[in-house]
């Protein structure tokens, strides 16, 4: 026979699943459209503007790409209580068959505790030619959390400067590496996302 305790606790346990389920599927439909043709970006002045189009992308690069890296280093305190997991940081692109990219950036340090979290968030146009591609962002936001100097945490659109700046030409090749296809591309090497 079960509680009223029980009956309210697996009320609680559902809605905190189906929570997080609901922002999983916001997230993940979010960067989803971000890769559609003729998807709709925030701007840099907060204002709703199409993304620009470009020439085209080949192919084999069309859908997502991304790479992580994790440090194996974990932090103890002298009492032996665990403190965190070290560093790493991920990357992702999804290139659309209309010339738009998407690309998410995300680097965490963690030193004993003292945690700081950076996120980069680009869309704009892709153009191949040859072995190079031209990534030009046309919209972007960055974000940092720091949980030992709050004052240091902020979120805000990236200016039209660092849009200017953070435009780049690098060299690109889809290759095959112990079995897997992979992009490589400004000196990273990117797996197929499933």
């Amino acid at each position: 026979m079960q509680t009223m305790f029980d009956l309210s606790r697996r009320r609680r346990v559902r809605a905190g699943v189906q929570g997080v389920c609901a922002t999983l599927a916001a997230a993940v439909g979010l960067a989803l459209l971000s890769g559609q043709p003729g998807a709709r970006a925030q701007g840099t002045a907060g204002k709703r503007v199409a993304l620009a189009r470009g020439t085209g992308i080949p192919g084999e690069v069309v859908g997502q790409w991304r790479f992580t890296t994790i440090s194996g280093v974990t932090h103890w305190d002298s009492s032996g209580r665990y403190l965190g997991s070290g560093s790493g940081g991920a990357q992702s692109y999804v290139f659309a068959k209309d010339g738009t990219y998407t690309m998410f950036n995300y680097v965490k340090s963690n030193s004993y505790g003292w945690t700081i979290q950076t996120l980069t968030w680009q869309e704009g146009t892709a153009s191949f030619s040859g072995g190079t591609v031209t990534l030009r962002p046309t919209s972007g936001r960055y974000q940092v959390a720091d949980n030992y100097n709050k004052k240091n945490n902020y979120r805000r659109p990236m200016r039209p400067d660092e849009l200017k700046k953070n435009a780049k030409s690098v060299p690109w090749s889809v290759d095959q590496r112990d079995g897997k296809t992979v992009l490589l591309m400004g000196g990273a090497t990117f797996e197929r996302a499933k």
